[in-house]
């Protein structure tokens, strides 16, 4: 049984929620809460394999730094800008989830992370597994990981154009082969296959 805490502001996201794991028999709720002081007692108190967090409760850094300290496998549940998801994950969080996702994609990302496996939505789209274990050396070209680097970093096309000295066309261009070769759509699955 996987042990689930939702805390988020918004009633109507936590009432489905409750909805959706009502009835589960792999999946059990253990509370939905409006925000992380009234979810503390349970969290520090319970088992708890996987925590989900709402998006309006990212804009206060301190609290997703404590939270994330917590070491729980920490989904964070609303849109993200790649910049924003990359510094999350170096915070700690081990996965985003769309609030477009279905109950199914919902019930996966839960799965995925109740493992310790990291989870983008529609990351089953891309043969991130694949790539694993082949060296980044064999799949990318000094300049793409260069860029790529530089673009984990936060760093802006113009900016990275400056520092390596190229034309910030070209900057995409390298990125949108790094992306292409690794057969991913967006920069934060390319940092969940080059992380490690």
């Amino acid at each position: 049984m996987i042990n689930l805490v939702y805390i988020d502001n918004h009633p109507i996201s936590r009432k489905g929620f409750k909805s959706i794991f009502k009835k589960s028999k792999e999946i059990k709720l253990i509370g939905t809460y409006k925000s992380f002081n009234d979810a503390e007692i349970t969290i520090r108190n319970v088992n708890v394999d996987v925590l989900v967090l709402g998006f309006d409760l990212i804009s206060n850094h301190n609290l997703i730094t404590k939270i994330i300290k917590l070491n729980y496998n920490t989904l964070l549940f609303g849109e993200y800008s790649n910049s924003e998801k990359i510094y999350f994950v170096n915070l700690g969080v081990k996965g985003f989830l769309s609030k477009k996702a279905n109950v199914k994609e919902i019930r996966n990302a839960i799965y995925k992370l109740s493992k310790s496996e990291f989870y983008i939505s529609d990351e089953k789209k891309y043969s991130i597994d694949n790539f694993r274990n082949r060296t980044v050396k064999r799949i990318l070209s000094k300049r793409e990981q260069e860029v790529l680097s530089l673009l984990f970093k936060g760093d802006k096309n113009i900016i990275i154009a400056d520092k390596l000295k190229i034309n910030p066309k070209t900057v995409n261009t390298y990125k949108t082969r790094a992306l292409k070769k690794l057969r991913v759509k967006e920069i934060i699955n390319a940092y969940s296959i080059l992380k490690d």
